[in-house]
């Protein structure tokens, strides 16, 4: 009898390892989705990293709509000040006639005395 409760305790420690040992690959088996931390990591950089195009991809959008806002608006302002001075030159010539007229006046009434 002495001898029988080291050897069975030695068999049921045994036993135990065997079965521990079982259920950590039964675990290890049955999560599927269980992966390590650096692939997560992994997956949560691809993700900022493509957050972080589209971004600069609609940046580059707003920042080519703000230059053709910038160019239509110079293109607006050249063709106004264009009709002003437009304007300015067809009252430049209208006021050259009318002074001619005046100055050929005078000097048809100053040639008659």
């Amino acid at each position: 009898m002495n001898n029988n409760p080291p050897q069975n305790l030695q068999r049921f420690v045994d036993d135990i390892n065997t079965i521990t040992a079982m259920n950590n690959e039964t675990k290890k088996t049955n999560n599927p989705y269980d992966v390590s931390l650096s692939l997560k990591l992994a997956l949560v950089a691809g993700f900022l990293t493509t957050f972080a195009d589209a971004l600069a991809t609609v940046a580059a959008k707003i920042a080519i709509d703000e230059e053709i806002q910038g160019n239509i608006q110079n293109l607006k302002d050249e063709q106004a000040q264009e009709a002003k001075f437009t304007e300015m030159q067809n009252q430049l010539d209208e006021l050259q006639k009318q002074l001619a007229e005046l100055t050929g006046e005078k000097n048809g009434k100053a040639s008659k005395k």
